[in-house]
């Protein structure tokens, strides 16, 4: 079932969540990284707002990118959405006691890969519900805006004819 839904898809997403316990993981399983890869679907990473202790310390937006490169064995996206806007100073700092960091935005280095940087402000900061305690988390209303126009904007491959 999901080899003929990311056949059949018009946009394919991967991300954002833990590099690799999540993301990755996915691109083990027998026969999909080659049907992503052999889809004409537009393809979108949405990277993390920050790094993850004990999983993605120091990566940069393009480390991340070539990571799941490296897994997929193939070069995967068209789009990257990635977020240039700066967390409190408060919250960075929160993060900071933990050695986590906004992930960096190295531009150059996603263009190099063959990526399209699509940069904005998708950070939005929210209360845990268990504890109250302020989290960086995506703007789910700013991404899915930025999906949607990829989506209507991009020029995908031809579909073959059967």
């Amino acid at each position: 079932d999901a080899i003929a839904a990311i056949e059949q898809a018009d946009l394919i997403t991967i991300g954002p969540g833990s590099l690799f316990t999540s993301l990755i993981p996915n691109l083990l399983v027998n026969a999909v990284p080659k049907a992503i890869c052999d889809s004409h679907a537009v393809k979108v990473y949405v990277c993390n707002l920050m790094t993850q202790a004990n999983e993605s310390l120091d990566l940069s937006a393009a480390d991340h990118i070539r990571a799941i490169y490296d897994h997929a064995h193939c070069e995967l996206f068209d789009y990257a959405i990635i977020n240039n806007a700066k967390a409190p100073t408060e919250l960075r700092e929160k993060y900071a006691q933990e050695g986590q960091e906004q992930i960096a935005v190295d531009v150059d280095r996603i263009h190099a890969l063959g990526v399209k940087s699509i940069l904005g402000n998708y950070l939005d900061v929210y209360r845990r519900e268990e504890d109250g305690a302020p989290v960086v988390r995506h703007n789910t209303q700013r991404v899915s805006e930025e999906l949607v126009k990829i989506g209507i904007n991009a020029k995908r491959a031809p579909q073959p004819s059967l």
